[in-house]
């Protein structure tokens, strides 16, 4: 046991997460869970006269793992690892200062949730999480939108270029990219297949923005799920209903995020209906726990991440190419401090999976959907302060028709008149307007 020191302020915590999650620059984001550590920073007071000695200790610890306790109580403050920076202010004696940042060894442990809410006393938390169930057949019980899109892959039909079809088993739409394409499953790395997209049945539960599921007049789905909380976003309908065993209630669709975070505890089946005049359609359908992080802090910031590209050459002219956009956003909590290790396992628990997270609950910009970019806790004597980043998932922006106005070009030189409406500058004799000299003025 080597004591380093009295811990002088409030220590931080957070992870460091080894999961990979790129977006390229169109907005595409590729996820690959992977494990994650424990960090914490914390500011040590220690006698000026020892100065040295600490630096000698840390130095020798430089490549070797070790238990390091700033507070034996939380998890998140003792753990094993390795120290990664570490930096001595000589002050005036009799004190010296280090500041210390340690790494602990990478997990993948199932973190324990004892589902209560870490708000200070008598309050209740309003930054949430609604942590998504996977939908997978057994899930769907029932759905008004038949998966029809295209018949069903068979091995014994050779298809063409640009053929599509669809696999039940995965509820993707392929398409054919060679002639002759016959015997190769589309779900399987061949190269003669394009996944184009999920089926319209299936869209909503894709996990992605930009896909939907419509029909004519609603839409109703039928879910096994344990679920507190549901989410719909990209709605395009009059309202959408829930029902539940002693449970039904009905919202008039806006522009945003439609939520329903109070369904009863022990809810284990939902029926959502989509309704309204014409064609109704649903971007993404979420159900699952909703988690709780603490009381929002005034002040918290929303924004997007621009994808789109613009450039300004050397002569001050701008080209601009319209991409995808996500939404963002940042937030403090307050939280209980003894609820520090609970916090931050519930974002530990997320760090690779896309979530809806709810700063305040009926703001739209405050409501993403996407994943956490970073986290820290500072921990206090009685309340600790949650400082939390989110970044959402792109929205490809839609392709609308040029609108460009043809003017009529009229006839300056009657000896070579312009062509007839219609005829194209072909000269060939195969051509449907026939030879040139054919073409009347």
């Amino acid at each position: 046991m080597i004591d380093l020191g009295t811990v002088e302020t409030a220590p931080t915590i957070g992870i460091v997460d080894y999961s990979r999650r790129v977006t390229d620059d169109y907005g595409v984001t590729t996820v690959v869970e992977r494990g994650f550590a424990r960090r914490m920073s914390v500011r040590l007071a220690v006698p000026f006269d020892d100065g040295d000695e600490l630096q000698r200790r840390l130095t020798d610890l430089r490549a070797t793992p070790a238990q390091w306790i700033a507070d034996d109580q939380f998890a998140a403050l003792s753990f094993r690892g390795f120290y990664k920076e570490f930096e001595i202010d000589h002050a005036v004696p009799p004190l010296s200062y280090c500041t210390l940042t340690v790494e602990g060894l990478a997990a993948t442990e199932q973190l324990v949730d004892g589902g209560t809410d870490p708000a200070p006393i008598g309050q209740a938390s309003t930054l949430q999480l609604i942590q998504p169930a996977a939908i997978t057949d057994a899930t769907l019980v029932a759905s008004t939108i038949a998966e029809t899109d295209r018949a069903e892959w068979s091995t014994g039909v050779s298809y063409a270029l640009g053929a599509q079809v669809i696999k039940a088993a995965t509820h993707r739409i392929y398409e054919s990219a060679v002639a002759a394409n016959a015997g190769d499953d589309p779900a399987a790395a061949s190269g003669k297949w394009i996944d184009i997209g999920p089926t319209n049945r299936w869209a909503m539960f894709d996990q992605a923005l930009g896909t939907t599921s419509s029909a004519d007049g609603s839409i109703a789905v039928t879910l096994n799920a344990a679920a507190r909380a549901i989410a719909l976003l990209d709605v395009v309908a009059a309202t959408v209903r829930v029902q539940a065993a002693g449970y039904d209630r009905t919202i008039a669709t806006s522009a945003g995020a439609i939520t329903f975070l109070d369904l009863p505890a022990g809810t284990n089946q939902v029926t959502v209906t989509i309704a309204g005049a014409g064609t109704v359609s649903v971007g993404t359908l979420l159900l699952g726990r909703l988690v709780a992080l603490g009381i929002t802090e005034a002040s918290p910031t929303s924004g997007i991440t621009d994808y789109s590209r613009k450039e300004v050459d050397d002569f001050g002219e701008v080209s601009i190419v319209e991409r995808a956009s996500a939404k963002r956003m940042t937030a403090k909590a307050l939280i209980r401090t003894d609820a520090l290790d609970l916090v931050a396992n519930r974002i530990a628990a997320v760090r690779a999976r896309p979530s809806l997270w709810i700063g305040q609950a009926g703001i739209d910009s405050l409501t993403i959907y996407g994943f956490f970019k970073d986290f820290s806790i500072e921990a206090g004597e009685g309340v600790s302060k949650l400082s939390l980043s989110i970044e959402g998932f792109s929205t490809a922006a839609k392709v609308e028709p040029l609108g460009v106005e043809w003017q009529n070009v009229k006839d300056s030189n009657p000896a070579k008149p312009k062509p007839a409406d219609g005829a194209t500058n072909s000269a060939d004799p195969a051509s449907p307007l026939g030879p040139d000299d054919t073409v009347a003025d």
